[in-house]
């Protein structure tokens, strides 16, 4: 008979995979130790499968146009203000507290590596992120507000913990009439996420 540490193993893990309380009630204490390990690392053993799985998902659903990381990042172009730490960055922990991070500077400085690699970091954490860029959010606020779809395309949007919107400064120029509901019902939306 399995022990009752092992017994409670197995109950965490299958309960993890989503067996009923009656069958993680049943079975465990019926299995010998050699069946309770081999029952224990076949559940975690698929609890990691499906958690590697979610990740890949999480990362082909962010929808960024070239997957990188912080290995080989040309640190030396970034000056960093004293309210953030490069370890906060590379580990994306902000995203947690519900901070922004804006990036500004000169083309080719390597703003879009950097952010794409945070989006990374954040769906390796089992975050939802979602990358745009900031001229096609735009036309898709400006389209959904003419298909009375906006709702839905905020509510889409919303149900990320991060949103990247690259290649800010492109916009005014290519949108000298921008109209200005469409960030100010951003806005209102970003404010029910906020903390």
């Amino acid at each position: 008979m399995a022990s009752e540490e092992m017994c409670a193993e197995m109950r965490k893990a299958g309960r993890a995979l989503m067996l009923s309380n009656h069958t993680m009630k049943v079975f465990p204490p019926r299995a010998t130790p050699k069946q309770a390990e081999l029952i224990l690392e076949l559940f975690n053993y698929e609890l990691a499968y499906r958690d590697q799985n979610k990740r890949k998902r999480l990362i082909r659903r962010t929808t960024f146009p070239v997957p990188k990381s912080f290995e080989g990042y040309d640190w030396s172009v970034v000056a960093l203000p004293s309210s953030i730490t490069r370890e906060e960055l590379e580990s994306a922990s902000f995203i947690k507290r519900a901070e922004n991070l804006i990036c500004f500077g000169p083309v080719g400085t390597g703003k879009s590596h950097m952010v794409t690699a945070i989006g990374m970091r954040a769906c390796e954490m089992g975050m939802r992120v979602r990358f745009i860029s900031t001229s096609e959010l735009v036309l898709k606020l400006m389209t959904a507000r003419e298909d009375c779809t906006l709702a839905k395309v905020l509510a889409d949007l919303g149900s990320n913990d991060a949103l990247v919107l690259d290649e800010f400064g492109y916009v005014p120029s290519l949108f000298p009439a921008l109209p200005s509901d469409s960030y100010s019902q951003y806005a209102q939306r970003y404010k029910k996420w906020a903390p």
